[in-house]
């Protein structure tokens, strides 16, 4: 029906329309005059002939304006359908592609890597094999947990077939802050294993404060605030929260250092900056420029474990840190001075932890992390080495970078020495 509508233009139409309609008035004329009377027939046909044409041209006008709508729109669908495809398509074909040079590209890395250090390029092999027999541990610890919450009624199950459809473990993405009582905005639980458990933070602290993750400036804790710290979120957050402690003072650690992140040998550093005058860091020698990669002969997996550890002290004692100076590995001693504080500020991100609460599982979460972020800076750094190598094997002689390169791989073979030391992975990791 819409092909014959639209198959003749809408002007021509309309003289069809008028002629019809004046010839089935003029027969309508003449079979009511009963055709002796001329002039009351053609009168009549007028009269019929008026009325006719304009309620046909003002109904067809409409049906002619809607059909010629629904065509567009049935046109723009099949456009877009169209389109789609050839989107799907040429997207299909250009990841094809993209995977399969990027897949190219690894192999040339992975070749060009052996070929200067294979020690480098075994380190990567055992991180990788590392981080899949983690994942393949949590797989199956994951296994046990919803096997033993089946078993105790925690899971119903339709809540344990659900929880097995996830990949390895099962995370949400949270700060790990699980409720808050929104009459004094006090903590009400928090998860094991996660950051605000790792930050020090207890059940009754009070929140204060927050900087937003999508804010500038300090907003006093509101109770919309609330999701952004409980919510299952979407994307990797970060905030700033000021706590009022459950006891109404706690010590927090200070040794007096301004600081940044930093990586020493693909690894989670701080870099020391400034050092105050005659506070502990400066009584212990620390110096501006140290990098610190342990505490208490711990390796710092990620760089929020320093800061942490100063948030939540109960008594005065000193801490062993670990720190690079001039490429040397050595320990420090500093004294922990704490400040009796009625409110501190705590560094919290919204980051993938264990929904179902273990230890273990905590453990082996933050453990995969860490190794997945030293084996990304490794794969990164040998990417940019081989570009670097192949572009100097083109360069005229006094663009020769050879010296540049040979620091590069001395670097990348301290990276991969650091990494056996610090995960062990020349263990069996039984």
């Amino acid at each position: 029906m819409t092909e014959l509508i639209l198959f003749l233009p809408y002007w021509l139409w309309a003289l069809i329309i008028f002629f019809s309609a004046v010839f089935v008035s003029f027969v309508i004329g003449i079979i009511v005059s009963g055709g002796e009377d001329d002039e009351a027939a053609s009168g009549c046909s007028t009269v019929i002939a008026f009325l006719l044409v304009g309620f046909l041209l003002a109904w067809f006008s409409d049906l002619y304006e809607e059909t010629d709508l629904r065509s567009a729109q049935s046109d723009a669908r099949d456009y877009k359908s169209r389109q789609h495809e050839l989107w799907t398509k040429d997207s299909v074909s250009f990841l094809s592609e993209r995977l399969s040079a990027r897949k190219a590209m690894e192999e040339k890395v992975k070749e060009d890597t052996v070929s200067y250090s294979p020690a480098v390029a075994n380190t990567i092999e055992l991180l990788e094999n590392r981080i899949r027999d983690y994942e393949f541990r949590t797989f199956a610890l994951k296994d046990a947990l919803i096997d033993s919450a089946l078993r105790t009624g925690i899971y119903t199950k339709a809540d344990a077939q659900a929880s097995r459809k996830d990949y390895g473990i099962v995370l949400r993405r949270s700060t790990g802050i699980a409720e808050i009582n929104p009459d004094d905005m006090s903590i009400k639980s928090i998860n094991s294993g996660s950051p605000a458990s790792e930050a020090g933070l207890t059940e009754g602290d009070i929140i204060t404060e927050i900087v937003r993750h999508d804010e500038q400036d300090w907003k006093i804790m509101e109770e919309s605030d609330i999701f952004t710290l409980t919510g299952n979120y979407l994307y990797f957050g970060s905030m700033l929260v000021k706590i009022a402690p459950k006891q109404g003072i706690r010590p927090v650690g200070r040794i007096g250092i301004y600081m940044e992140d930093s990586f020493y040998a693909g690894t989670p550093a701080i870099k020391i900056l400034t050092v105050m005058e005659d506070e502990p860091a400066d009584l212990s020698g620390l110096m501006e420029g140290d990098l610190i990669v342990k505490i208490n002969d711990s390796p710092l997996l990620s760089h929020l474990d320093f800061r942490y550890y100063f948030i939540n002290l109960d008594t005065i004692v000193s801490t062993k840190l670990g720190i690079i100076r001039d490429g040397s590995e050595m320990n420090v001693l500093v004294e922990n001075r704490l400040w009796r504080e009625t409110e501190y500020i705590v560094p919290l991100v919204a980051r993938d932890i264990p929904y179902m609460t273990d230890e273990t599982y905590a453990e082996w979460v933050k453990l995969t992390d860490a190794l997945k972020l030293s084996l990304d800076r490794m794969k990164a750094n040998q990417r940019f080495l081989y570009l670097m190598r192949k572009k100097n094997d083109i360069s005229p002689a006094n663009q020769d970078k050879t010296e540049e390169i040979n620091k590069l791989i001395v670097e990348a073979k301290k990276t991969a020495d650091r990494n056996i030391e610090l995960f062990k992975l020349e263990e069996n990791n039984e």
